[in-house]
């Protein structure tokens, strides 16, 4: 029998989803789902449950927490011990933190080494938020094997799936008021993470849609050439 996963990301007032079967052989994208929260509902809670019923009961979820709740680096550091490396990530964000490293939970994995140095993708958020998202998937009967960034809950399915091919994807999060961004070579190693300060709506319109539809494609331009020489092809 398949293996039914879930990946979820909540933007604001929307639930997203991508559903994958997975077999012992192969992976594949099954479809992508959004639900908007409707007027008069509190909180996403109702719209998370609409997402189950149209999609069925997975056996695995992942979930990815908002992205203004998270910290997120690509750090490289000059050793490769992972006890180390254990010690020393926590205190490389706290330069980046408004609150103290102890309130906060932080993950990483390491996505490249060498002899001397190791490239990890770091996050940290605080134990409040990351409460909060778990009780509100709790109310919807889900329990994550994986809290994740919302670059990558569903661009690591789309790495994966066997309609992606080997190409590298660059995917893209625009939201209204800011576009996140994660390029992915074509074994599904995270290469960068960018976050815009620009966004768009359908709303707006004019010279400045413009000029935030600039920013965000100067930013994607200037991550592809940094990266240029790790990506084989390239899907956005």
């Amino acid at each position: 029998m398949p293996q039914r996963i879930l990946a979820l990301e909540m933007p604001g007032h929307t639930v997203r989803a991508a559903v994958a079967e997975r077999t012992w052989n192969s992976f594949h994208i099954v479809g992508v789902f959004e639900e908007e929260r409707e007027s008069g509902e509190p909180d996403i809670e109702a719209a998370l449950k609409r997402i189950l019923v149209r999609t069925g009961k997975p056996d695995v979820v992942i979930s990815a927490i908002a992205s203004e709740f998270v910290v997120k680096r690509l750090l490289e550091l000059p050793f490769s011990d992972l006890r180390k490396l254990h010690q020393v990530v926590p205190f490389a964000l706290e330069e980046h933190l408004p609150f103290p490293v102890d309130d906060a939970i932080v993950a990483f994995t390491r996505v490249g080494t060498d002899a001397s140095s190791t490239l990890v993708v770091a996050a940290l958020a605080r134990k409040t938020d990351l409460k909060r998202h778990l009780e509100l998937l709790g109310r919807a009967g889900l329990d994550p094997k994986t809290v994740t960034l919302p670059e990558l809950a569903i661009a690591r399915l789309l790495s994966r799936s066997q309609t992606a091919a080997t190409n590298a994807h660059l995917i893209l999060d625009i939201e209204p008021t800011s576009t996140s961004m994660v390029l992915i070579d074509s074994d599904g190693t995270p290469r960068a993470i960018r976050t815009v300060n620009a966004g768009i709506t359908e709303e707006e319109d004019g010279p400045v849609a413009d000029a935030h539809a600039a920013s965000i494609l100067s930013v994607a331009r200037q991550t592809l050439l940094a990266h240029s020489s790790e990506t084989n092809g390239l899907d956005v």
